[in-house]
């Protein structure tokens, strides 16, 4: 029986893999839309305006949105967790 494959992602496979969303980079316009700066011109949760922000890119990374929270103090035990030995890129 073969072993599996626990090779680290080769070079081709990271290369494909699309950057991490810039969360922290774009905290002001996360600010912006949780102080009503959306589409229902109301205030929302740090965590909703996240979620509205990475709609509208299209995008979203569980690592750099737990980094983004650690950033703003809003992290979770489970945020933290997933960072566990995870030097910070940002």
């Amino acid at each position: 029986m073969a072993e599996p494959n626990t090779t680290p992602q080769t070079t081709q496979e990271t290369q494909n893999k699309p950057p991490a969303p810039a969360y922290i980079a774009s905290m002001e316009d996360i600010r912006a839309i949780a102080q009503g700066e959306n589409d229902q011109h109301r205030t929302m949760t740090w965590r909703e305006a996240v979620e509205v922000w990475e709609q509208a890119q299209d995008a979203s990374d569980d690592k750099a949105r737990a980094a983004f929270f650690v950033h703003i103090g809003i992290a979770t035990t489970g945020e933290c967790l997933l960072l566990d030995g995870v030097e910070d890129d940002a």
